[in-house]
């Protein structure tokens, strides 16, 4: 494995991690998340905890409740997950596009310039 793809899963993963502690952070229940353990064992919530907290009983998670922070979760995470991805997905796309329509572009004007050195005009330029 190359070094670049090391880096880059080491990042990868780690984002992953933090948004654990980031996603439980804005859940509206339990003790609150320790983002500096071991160094403080304060823990925080964010002002905003939209995120329903997870029932620990198997019999409540796979009931009522359980649906209700499902969807909750389907609300609050999979939602903006899906709407950031399309959006980094068109923003690639309009990428790919305009470096597609700068190319053509510069390939049409290089083509201008080599017809218009061969008018009367450019030809007198070159005599002169």
């Amino acid at each position: 494995m190359s070094r670049k793809n090391s880096l880059f899963l080491i990042i990868y993963f780690s984002l992953i991690t933090m948004s654990h502690g980031i996603l439980d952070g804005l859940t509206n229940g339990g003790e609150g998340v320790a983002f500096f353990a071991p160094f403080d064992n304060s823990r925080y919530f964010f002002p905003f905890t939209p995120i329903e907290v997870s029932p620990l009983n198997l019999g409540a998670f796979f009931g009522e409740r359980g649906l209700q922070v499902i969807f909750n979760e389907l609300i609050w995470i999979l939602v903006p997950v899906t709407v950031l991805t399309i959006i980094k997905f068109a923003i690639i796309k309009f990428k790919k596009r305009l470096i597609k329509s700068l190319a053509i572009y510069s390939e049409l004007s290089k083509l201008i310039q080599i017809l218009a050195c061969k008018s009367i005009e450019c030809s007198i330029k070159k005599v002169l």
